[in-house]
Order: C-alpha cells, then sequence, then structure tokens
C-alpha cells in the first residue's frame, strides 16, 4: 500500500513538532526566552479557499494579524516570561467572519537556576575546601561539581574536596532543574595555601567560645604536637593532621590556667614547617 505525499507529512510534522488544533507549534517548551514558530496547518479545503487573514493570540492582549497578501506565511514569537501559555488562531475569511482555533497543548517557559556557589574555609585544614550552592530553587536541581577537569558524578548542593598541594584551582557547578531542564553553569577560583599557624590563647571555659586551642593547618600533613607546662612537663602529645587541644592532659584531666609551650613538627620531615611557641590558657 503506498502512502501519499500528504500524510508522509503530517506524520513527520506530528513526530518532530507538536499540532496544535489546525496549526503547528515549535518548540512548545524552553528556558527563560523561548522563541516559537508557529505555522498555521489548515486540512479544511473549503475554508482554505475563503482564507483572507490569519489573527494569532500569543497570550493575553498580544496578538498579530497577518498579511492578506500571504496569510498561511509561518509567524514567530518570542516568550520572555516564565509560565504557561495557550495561544489561539483566529481564521479570518473573505466575508471577515472569524473562526478560532484554540490551542490544545501548551507553551511552557521554565526557569533556569543559577549556579552561583560559595566557597567555604574547613575548620580541619586549609587543604580542606568546602563548596556550597548558595541560590535556592523551588524545585529538586541535579548538581554536578567541577574540580580542575574533572567532573564529578551526579551530587548534592555542596562539595567537599581535599587537595594535595597548594595552588590556584579551578572549581565549577552545573545544575540542571528536574522540571524543565534548564542548565546553569558557574566558575570560580580559588586558592588554597599551605599553613601552620597557632592561636595565642583559648579559654576551654565550654562557653562555646574558643574551647579548643585549633591549629591552623593543611588538614593533611601529620604532625607531631607537643605541649609542655610552664614547669617543663610534658602534658599532651599527639600524631595528627588535625591539631588541636581541649586543655586536658594525657590522664584527662583539666590544666589549670597559664602558660603552656608548644613544638609542632612534621612526623616524616621535621624541618618542614617545625613550629614552637607560647599560648596563654584562660579560664
Amino acid at each position: 500500500m503506498k502512502l501519499h505525499g500528504t500524510f508522509l507529512m503530517l506524520i513527520f510534522l506530528m513526530v518532530t513538532v507538536r499540532m496544535n488544533g489546525q496549526f503547528v507549534v515549535d518548540p512548545i517548551s524552553g528556558c527563560d526566552t523561548v522563541t516559537v514558530k508557529f505555522t498555521p496547518f489548515i486540512t479544511n479545503q473549503q475554508l482554505l479557499n475563503r482564507l483572507y487573514r490569519i489573527r494569532w493570540e500569543f497570550e493575553p492582549d498580544t496578538s498579530y494579524t497577518t498579511d492578506a497578501l500571504n496569510p498561511k506565511a509561518p509567524v514567530y514569537y518570542t516568550y520572555s516570561s516564565v509560565g504557561e501559555y495557550l495561544p489561539r488562531m483566529i481564521v479570518i475569511d473573505t466575508n471577515n467572519q472569524e473562526q478560532i482555533f484554540p490551542g490544545n497543548s501548551k507553551i511552557t517557559v521554565y526557569e533556569t537556576p543559577s549556579a552561583a556557589f560559595v566557597i567555604h574555609d574547613s575548620l580541619t585544614g586549609t587543604f580542606v575546601r568546602e563548596y556550597v550552592h548558595e541560590v535556592p530553587f523551588e524545585e529538586d536541581l541535579i548538581y554536578r561539581w567541577i574540580i580542575g577537569d574533572s567532573v564529578m558524578p551526579p551530587g548534592t548542593d555542596r562539595y567537599l574536596n581535599v587537595y594535595k598541594s597548594e595552588g590556584l584551582y579551578r572549581v565549577g557547578l552545573i545544575v540542571e532543574s528536574t522540571i524543565g531542564h534548564c542548565v546553569d553553569t558557574a566558575f570560580r577560583s580559588d586558592r588554597v595555601l599551605d599553613d601552620l599557624s597557632a592561636p595565642n590563647f583559648f579559654s576551654p571555659n565550654e562557653d562555646g567560645m574558643n574551647d579548643q586551642w585549633l591549629v591552623r593547618s593543611n588538614g593533611r600533613t601529620t604532625y607531631r604536637v607537643k605541649i609542655f607546662a610552664r614547669t617543663g612537663t610534658l602534658v599532651f602529645q599527639a600524631e595528627t593532621p588535625i591539631i588541636t587541644w581541649d586543655g586536658r592532659n594525657m590522664s584527662g584531666q583539666k590544666m589549670s590556667a597559664g602558660i603552656y609551650y608548644y613544638i609542632i613538627e612534621p612526623v616524616r620531615n621535621a624541618t618542614i614547617y617545625r613550629k614552637t611557641g607560647f599560648f596563654y590558657l584562660l579560664m
């Protein structure tokens, strides 16, 4: 059985675009700003014979009337606001009579989420960086973080990365809405520095402020730390990449207020970033 050319064209149009009553709409959705092509697809021969003009109603209070010389010519309209729209085609015949063809499918303009994110320092070390998506969005989002040239698998709105060395790193985020699949990408430069700096006081009185003597380090290098009382007695020692002391000796007893001396040196190479000094334990 042979299919006529007109029928084949109809099948093609129904697959690639959306039939909207007696007209074709392409595309039917998009993100933020969408330019839509409207094409008449009038199959009634009597209506075609009497066709004079076509008035398109794209959205409330916005319409366009075609030229009488070429009323079947496609028209274009740009939707620039997020929302749903139901266009109409009004056919005007030679007797100035109107026949309305409402659309049977909506045109949807979706909002694109912002991929802007912030960079947080981590208390666990300068090589440990936390990246957090900062712009709330009503829909669920798909997050893909970019570290250097590597795109991470889909994850959450925050990403924790541990660098191996200091340097300037390129970080990015791709966000995609689950409805409409609108995508945005943002990039930032993150300068990661090695560091070893100790506070000169802390107050372990459990008031929630400065309760720990926390040394800022890269969070990756393992250090040997020793803390001595003013008398020279060793009160605390540890080997750890995260250096902190709660003011108790190795038996768990609280130490008294006063001046304490510390030695911090890497376990593997004591000549690099070795640090000594004093700090005050306050109550």
